[in-house]
């Protein structure tokens, strides 16, 4: 084989490299979107469920289940990192409450959280990114 010819095998083959390399990183990158995006309408569907009425963890676990026919089950460690998260972002605040006496932290919409939901349902009503949230949508 000739020099030129060992050059530009050789050129060919990093390039191909190079190619794969860089659709690998596309295809992590839009796994980590849909997992975001998937993040993203959990917080909208939990914060769907709030703007109906102040809510305690394990109320949002059952409501979410109902309102979405088991499309979405939670368990406790799922749903409350969620609510911390949201109420870290001012979008929920927190408060006890005694029912039988049993001291429950409830979650209620804050003015942010109301501003935050009608922005984002209303980019899901135009570009139609979720029917999940579109479904609760109708049943809030």
């Amino acid at each position: 084989m000739k020099k030129e010819e060992l050059i530009s095998k050789s050129i060919d083959n990093n390039l191909k490299l190079k190619e794969e390399i860089l659709q690998n990183i596309l295809t992590i990158v839009r796994e980590e979107e849909k997992i975001e995006a998937k993040k993203d309408d959990l917080n909208i569907l939990v914060l769907l469920l709030i703007r109906r009425k102040d809510m305690y963890g394990y109320a949002v676990i059952k409501e979410m289940d109902i309102k979405s026919k088991g499309t979405f089950s939670m368990n406790e460690g799922e749903v409350y990192p969620v609510l911390h998260f949201l109420e870290n972002k001012g979008l929920l605040e927190s408060y006890w409450k005694d029912e039988d006496d049993i001291e429950k932290k409830y979650y209620k919409l804050t003015r942010k959280g109301r501003e935050h939901l009608k922005t984002k349902t209303e980019e899901v009503q135009k570009f139609s990114f979720s029917s999940d949230i579109q479904r609760l949508q109708k049943i809030n």
